[in-house]
């Protein structure tokens, strides 16, 4: 298994081509708590995170924005009362990239540290 949330994510350029089906599979094991959904004719990545609470959500959210801020790679999301859903996929490309996956990898990783975090309370 690789450890996809140690990866850097690269600069994309238009006319990169997105990840073909195989590849989308093969890198959709590495995460599996995501799921894979065409909206618009563009395949996505996307997940929902729940919590005790909005501060709680809120406190995710803004762990996400600095994971995103420091990567230049950045999602889009919404953050509800008690939940946060986000959908990583990439516009240069129309589709998915390595990057998603590698963003995808390090939010899972955020979320495992938040939630170990806040049961310590």
């Amino acid at each position: 298994m690789m450890e996809l949330y140690r990866l850097k994510c690269t600069t994309c350029h238009s006319g990169d081509p997105a990840l073909s089906y195989g590849e989308i599979m093969r890198w959709h094991r590495e995460i599996p708590t995501w799921e894979v959904r065409q909206v618009d004719g563009v395949m996505r990545l996307e997940r929902i995170f729940s919590f005790m609470n909005f501060s709680q959500a809120l406190s995710f959210a803004n762990g996400v924005g600095k994971v995103a801020e420091e990567e230049h790679h950045h999602p889009w999301m919404l953050i509800e009362y008690h939940q946060v859903t986000l959908h990583w996929w990439t516009h240069k490309v129309k589709g998915l990239h390595i990057n998603d996956f590698i963003m995808a990898a390090k939010i899972d990783k955020l979320f495992g540290y938040i939630g170990r975090a806040n049961h310590a309370r």
